[in-house]
């Protein structure tokens, strides 16, 4: 009767043992789980040029008028590149635009920027605007990366080029990139007399560095 009994205590003390050894392996599997889906709750898709352009749209950034739709030109998401048309309702001429993304800089603040062309029967570049992300809100920091010395400079190399470009309307632009990261500064021109147009000149480049911009002045340039 005692060996029963002796028996019996054993069996429901090793039964009790397994039952909390699979207790403890179900709650560490539950931690696991909720681990890997806190994870995948917390990862964010970054941002792309497209999603950056849709912000400034409704924000009403773009200056269209009521029902005035926007024209996707090009759109290169690899590249953070697109290009857009529209008529610029204050300005009353047709606006083609140049966005360009730059992403993963020091700062952890994605960076765009936005070259404008105000078109008639030609169109004149203006001088780029740069916006900086955070979240869903952004700033203007063209001064940072298109600071007034860098235009006073542009200005100087331009009368230059004029000199050696008659009979057309000399004027600098900021070629945003489609492909790398660099900014090219050029000078060019546009002739309403239907002219062939001077020669593109080079005045400078702005090369990214991770985070802004600095400025490099083409070798050989006149002094």
């Amino acid at each position: 009767m005692r060996t029963n009994l002796y028996h019996r205590t054993i069996f429901i003390v090793a039964t009790l043992l397994l039952g909390a050894c699979g207790n403890q392996d179900n709650r560490e599997q539950t931690q696991d789980n909720d681990s890997t889906t806190s994870k995948s709750i917390v990862e964010i898709k970054p941002k792309t040029i497209e999603d950056y352009f849709q912000q400034l749209k409704a924000k009403k950034y773009f200056s269209t008028a009521e029902g005035d739709k926007i024209a996707l030109n090009t759109l290169d998401i690899a590249n953070g590149f697109m290009q857009i048309s529209y008529n610029d309702v204050k300005a009353k001429v047709l606006v083609k635009a140049t966005l360009k993304l730059w992403n993963k800089r020091k700062s952890e603040k994605d960076l765009v920027g936005i070259q404008f062309r105000h078109c008639v029967t030609q169109c004149i570049f203006k001088d780029p605007v740069f916006l900086e992300f955070d979240d869903e809100k952004y700033q203007e920091v063209t001064n940072s990366h298109y600071p007034a010395n860098l235009k006073t400079y542009l200005k100087r190399r331009l009368a230059d080029y004029a000199k050696t470009c008659t009979g057309g309307s000399p004027f600098n632009a900021a070629l945003l990139p489609q492909a790398g990261t660099d900014i090219q500064l050029v000078a060019m021109t546009t002739n309403p007399t239907g002219a062939p147009p001077c020669p593109q000149a080079l005045l400078g480049l702005l090369k990214y560095n991770g985070d802004g911009f600095t400025f490099i002045e083409p070798v050989g340039k006149e002094e």
